[in-house]
């Protein structure tokens, strides 16, 4: 093929390459402002809030627009109709197509409305959250988060809250983010409070069934009367068939207050073996019905239903590690409540001498307890002294709860529980 026929194909076929980049480019814009369209219009639905004056602007490559998001327990003042609180949101969009990115994207947050001008007031500046981000080719969509410092001053009172950074990132029903301020600082009626090092940090992969994890963690918290450093809570919610598993573990490095020092809690919590489904159903309640608050007549037999088949299905809940240093001694311990599988699954009535067991125990060691509360322990029959240490340990099977060596019947305890849970689940 002569030389000059190659190069007129070669340029034929970059014109080409072009014109379907371009036009590619075109059509996500399009479908952007069809997407926010629907986006707005969906939340009419939404119990808790909704999106309003959507203002957008498309031109071919590029889009720029806004729209308000009201709550819907706050409403609009009766003498003028406008709204008392809501959030505006700005944003502008690029949709020409990059290597990297389909589309990128710049936005803000910040308050309006009658209240949204009285908390600038209060902060001396308007506030805002804002950030940027993109969005790639396999639908994952990331943004940075970031909010300058906000100080509030009210008399003597004070807040300050140091720049706050972090990131938000969604993929269908998979959801992450991270958050983080390096101080906050408040004064209230003399009292002073310092917070160093907050942050927050969650990854879910279905976020309609809240499966992932969450951490929340503060570094050194300060008030007038003590000191708490390495403060943390870290939740994980699993699948596991068709149940659901959920475990939250409580930690702290260090705490001094009243001439105490606490050092190394660890205190974790589970909840295994939940009915998945009945989990399902009542989310969906929930979210529908103002957390359980305005429920229909039908809403209301769902609900018995669920929670009919969530104790029938039986599940565990437990603190199965408990653990302390108490000044120059140690606090150990765990415990265990069990709700049996029912024999049988349509079984509309609860018995607890039939279903419950539980069990526990506590051990402190050295001096994480002075002699005058050992004593008093004892005399009461909260615990028995032992070669281990102070002890405390509890059994609860059928009719009969035993603790600490001494055995009681509870059935009038148990009769009021049967009737409370069967209040719950009875069709």
């Amino acid at each position: 093929m002569p030389i000059k026929k190659i190069a007129i194909t070669l340029v034929v076929a970059v014109l080409l390459a072009c014109a379907a980049w371009l036009g590619a480019s075109i059509y996500i814009g399009k479908t952007t402002e069809k997407w926010v369209s629907t986006l707005v219009e969906q939340t009419t639905k939404q119990k808790k809030l909704r999106l309003v004056n959507l203002k957008h602007e498309q031109s071919l490559f590029h889009s720029q627009g806004q729209f308000e998001i009201r709550f819907n327990e706050l409403g609009a003042d009766v003498a003028t109709g406008k709204q008392k609180f809501s959030v505006l949101v700005e944003y502008r969009i690029s949709n020409l197509l990059l290597p990297e990115s389909s589309l990128r994207f710049n936005w803000n947050m910040k308050p309006s409305g009658e209240y949204g001008v009285e908390i600038n007031r209060l902060f001396g500046s308007e506030l805002a959250l804002q950030g940027r981000g993109q969005l790639g080719y396999g639908g994952r969509a990331l943004t940075s988060l970031k909010m300058p410092e906000l100080v509030m001053r009210d008399g003597n009172d004070r807040l300050q809250i140091s720049p706050s950074s972090g990131q938000f990132s969604w993929a269908g029903q998979a959801v992450a983010f991270d958050w983080k301020t390096a101080r906050i600082s408040m004064l209230s009626e003399g009292l002073p409070l310092d917070v160093d090092g907050v942050s927050a940090k969650a990854d879910f992969t279905n976020r309609n069934r809240g499966i992932g994890s969450f951490e929340f963690a503060i570094d050194k918290l300060s008030t007038k009367y003590g000191t708490a450093e390495g403060m943390g809570v870290q939740t994980t919610v699993s699948e596991r068939g068709d149940r659901i598993d959920l475990n939250i573990n409580h930690k702290l490095n260090s705490l001094s207050v009243a001439g105490q020092k606490i050092r190394d809690v660890v205190i974790d919590l589970s909840l295994a073996g939940l009915d998945l489904s009945s989990i399902d159903t009542l989310s969906s309640i929930a979210n529908d019905s103002d957390d359980f608050q305005n429920l229909t007549a039908d809403e209301q037999s769902r609900s018995k239903a669920a929670l009919r088949k969530l104790v029938n299905q039986g599940f565990t809940v437990s603190l199965p590690k408990i653990s302390a240093q108490v000044n120059s001694g140690a606090v150990s311990g765990d415990v265990k409540v069990e709700l049996l599988k029912s024999s049988n699954p349509a079984s509309t009535e609860f018995s607890a001498a039939d279903s419950l067991r539980a069990s526990g125990q506590l051990l402190a060691k050295g001096k994480a307890i002075d002699n005058a509360q050992k004593m008093m322990a004892i005399m009461m029959g909260l615990a028995t002294d032992s070669k281990d240490g102070l002890k405390s340990n509890f059994e609860f099977t059928g009719k009969t709860f035993k603790a600490n060596g001494k055995t009681r019947d509870v059935s009038n305890e148990l009769s009021f529980i049967d009737g409370y849970i069967n209040g719950l689940i009875a069709p």
